[in-house]
């Protein structure tokens, strides 16, 4: 499993971003018991609806969820690093009662969150550590087609296409 984000609750929340790593991001924002939201619920409610919603994209794009925590520290680096600017996001947004247009720092976390999967999807940032398997969706990284025209007694035929990656 990935690493568990609550060791100083009695709650169970794995994830891939560490409640401290999370509060970095938000240095300006306190989270206790009688906080909006509370420690328990940027613990319990953004930070697992984040890891569900991550490992529904990971998911889609081949891998193993949750990704664990065993794998390379770049790899549990680079997730927890989008899942903290995901989670700080939110919280920023909530603590100024939804409203996005609010918070130039929510909104700037969102925006490095927004390019670090960006370049993660196009493959330009790569966990080739995470185990992949099944059918998925390649990214454009991963698409190279190759072709070759064959000539058979002068004549030119069809050409034919092939990939890479297996299917």
């Amino acid at each position: 499993m990935a690493r568990n984000a609550t060791a100083d609750l009695e709650l169970s929340v794995d994830c891939y971003a560490t409640f401290e790593r999370v509060n970095a991001y938000v240095p300006w924002l306190t989270f206790n018991s009688t906080t909006r939201p509370t420690k328990r619920q940027v613990l319990t409610v953004f930070t697992r609806d984040s890891f569900d919603i991550m490992n529904g994209i990971l998911a889609e794009m081949g891998y193993v969820t949750p990704v664990p925590s065993t794998v390379n520290s770049t790899t549990t680096g680079i997730l927890g690093k989008i899942h903290a600017l995901d989670v700080a996001a939110q919280v920023d947004i909530a603590t100024r009662g939804g409203n996005a247009q609010v918070s130039a720092q929510g909104a700037a976390l969102q925006e490095q969150r927004n390019l670090l999967w960006q370049s993660f999807q196009r493959g330009q940032i790569a966990i080739t550590d995470a185990t992949r398997e099944g059918a998925y969706r390649l990214r454009p990284a991963e698409q190279k087609p190759k072709s070759r025209f064959y000539v058979v007694d002068g004549n030119e035929q069809d050409p034919v296409f092939t990939r890479d990656k297996k299917f």
